[in-house]
C-alpha cells in the first residue's frame, strides 16, 4: 500500500472512531442523527455513512440503537426508573416505540427484563 492510500485509510479509521465516540457521548440526544455527527466531523453524511459502516461492520442506525439498548438495559437492571424515564434517558421520545425497539433487540419487553431481575 502506498503512503497516500495508507493516509486515507488511517484518516477514515480516525473519523469513524471519532464518530463512534461522539455516539457514545451523545446517544441520549433524541435529535442525534447521521447528519448531526457528520456535521460535527465536517464531512458529508454519505461519506461518513460509508466509512462508518466499513469500520464498524454495521450501519450508523444499528450501532446507535445498540448503544441505546445496552444503556437502557443497564438502567432497567440498576434503577427503579419508570420505562418512560428510561426511554427518555436513552434518546427515545416515544416510550411505546422504545418498548417495541427493546423487545425487537432483546426478545423481551423492558418489563419482562425488569421482572427477571426482581426474582
Amino acid at each position: 500500500m502506498d503512503y497516500v492510500a495508507y493516509q486515507l485509510c488511517d484518516n477514515d479509521a480516525s473519523l469513524s472512531s471519532r464518530g463512534y465516540n461522539y455516539l457514545k457521548k451523545h446517544y441520549a440526544d433524541p435529535d442525534l442523527s447521521l447528519k448531526t455527527v457528520s456535521e460535527h466531523l465536517h464531512i458529508s453524511s454519505n461519506y461518513f455513512s460509508s466509512i462508518f459502516k466499513k469500520a464498524m461492520g454495521d450501519s450508523f442506525t444499528n450501532v446507535l440503537n445498540q448503544i441505546r439498548m445496552e444503556h437502557a438495559k443497564e438502567l432497567l437492571l440498576s434503577s427503579n426508573k419508570k420505562i418512560l424515564e428510561i426511554a427518555h434517558a436513552v434518546g427515545y421520545t416515544d416510550p411505546h416505540y422504545f418498548s417495541f425497539c427493546f423487545k425487537k433487540h432483546f426478545g423481551e419487553s423492558p418489563n419482562e427484563v425488569r421482572h427477571v431481575k426482581r426474582r
